[in-house]
């Protein structure tokens, strides 16, 4: 009575539920499971019912359910799975080890939620903020250049004896590159206040 009831339970989760033997081997899948893969219960119980794992996570995915059957630990890793839609899904697996009341080891029992949209706004985050990284280390170089031609146009200014074609040139630097560095720093501003959600894009 107490597994049908777990089995109604965990087919009206909407995540992954499994449960595998001490050998690894899938003995339990709930409803979920096998939409999300795309698979069905009996492909399951023949043993062709386990997940198509990304190439690049397959590796330490394997390695690390490997271990916590070996070891009869906790078992958790973030990997990408074959979605019955066809494309590359994130899902992020936790499994527990199961005990007899004897203490002999049953096996796992694990939860599998899609995490897609997490990792996903995860790297986009990423990317903005080396985004960030990039255009501050531009408009740091690109507020150096103004300050240096500002300073050899005061320097000119400075001159005993400077003719006033030559003043006028230096006072006309001076305000051109006083106003480049203007518009870097509304650039800068508007980065701040971006980044504290003052100003929207």
């Amino acid at each position: 009575l107490s597994e049908q009831r777990f089995r109604v339970m965990a087919d009206g989760v909407p995540a992954m539920i499994w449960v595998t033997d001490a050998h690894g081997a899938i003995e339990f899948v709930n409803r979920e499971y096998c939409s999300f893969l795309g698979v069905t219960q009996e492909q399951v119980k023949a043993g062709r019912g386990k997940p198509l794992i990304h190439p690049d996570d397959a590796c330490d995915y394997i390695g690390a359910y490997a271990a916590a059957v070996a070891n009869r630990t906790h078992f958790h890793a973030r990997v990408r799975v074959g979605h019955a839609s066809g494309e590359w899904r994130w899902v992020e697996s936790s499994g527990v080890p199961r005990f007899s009341e004897t203490g002999a080891f049953l096996g796992h029992g694990g939860l599998s939620p899609d995490i897609t949209s997490t990792v996903q706004a995860q790297h986009e985050l990423q990317q903005a903020d080396r985004r960030k990284d990039d255009f501050l280390a531009m408009l740091s170089h690109e507020l150096r250049n103004p300050l240096a031609s500002i300073r050899n146009a005061a320097d000119v200014r400075a001159t005993g004896g400077v003719t006033p074609e030559r003043l006028q040139w230096a006072s006309g630097m001076i305000r051109r590159q006083a106003g480049r560095m203007a518009g870097r720093l509304d650039d800068l501003f508007d980065v701040a206040r971006i980044t504290e959600g003052k100003l929207a894009l």
